[in-house]
């Protein structure tokens, strides 16, 4: 699968992997890359009203190689309606989760369901200690933002893996589903961050589906 799209068309899968069906229709439509930010003891990554526009309805984040500076901590994303004079969240539980995790020592061999009625942020690693903070195992996955445009409460859906605290670190998968019902009003900003401390390295990047 490609890395990334050219000319803003993302290249076709091996049908023996996806099907046939190429990774931006997986993703929700033709995608386009839009910006690119590189981690260095970044404190967080916010990409505001000049790319978060009417253009497009959806929107994708990928995580690539991420490594916290700190371990006992996790990753998350805030929304804004204002272009980050605030975010939803910042004061109160303005999103509603549900998240099913599989870590590779779990005695029972399966996946944990968690829920949450009130939570002040998405969540895209999760509450788990040490994540992303071993040199040899950081974080990878991606982040759907569905109809930031619209009038409904806003959704989104995320697939993450990371390394969670032991020597070697443990294997941890995490799906979840977030919902901002703390406004429905257009969103035009978002911001991902570190709980503490700062992102020390990888890369982080924003694209468009259409």
């Amino acid at each position: 699968i490609s890395n990334a799209p050219v000319n803003g068309y993302a290249l076709t899968a091996q049908s023996g992997n996806t099907g046939g069906m190429t990774w931006a229709e997986m993703s929700g439509g033709r995608s386009t890359l839009l910006a690119t930010t590189t981690l260095n003891n970044t404190s967080n990554v916010t990409y505001n009203n000049s790319l978060i526009t009417s253009t497009y309805d959806n929107y994708m984040v990928t995580v690539e190689n991420l490594q916290t500076g700190s371990g006992n901590v996790f990753v998350k994303m805030r929304l804004s309606n204002n272009n980050g004079s605030s975010y939803e969240g910042d004061s109160a539980n303005d999103y509603r989760r549900v998240s099913f995790n599989g870590i590779e020592n779990e005695s029972n061999n399966g996946f944990t369901s968690r829920y949450s009625t009130g939570t002040a942020h998405i969540g895209l690693t999760g509450n788990y200690s040490n994540n992303g903070n071993d040199a040899a195992f950081k974080i990878d996955g991606y982040i759907q933002l569905f109809t930031l445009n619209s009038s409904s409460y806003k959704k989104t859906l995320g697939f993450f893996m990371f390394g969670q605290q032991n020597d070697p670190p443990l294997l941890v998968y995490e799906q979840a589903v977030h919902v901002c019902d703390g406004t429905q009003s257009v969103i035009n900003n978002i911001k991902i961050f570190p709980s503490s401390g700062n992102m020390a390295s990888g890369k982080i990047k924003l694209f468009g589906l259409a």
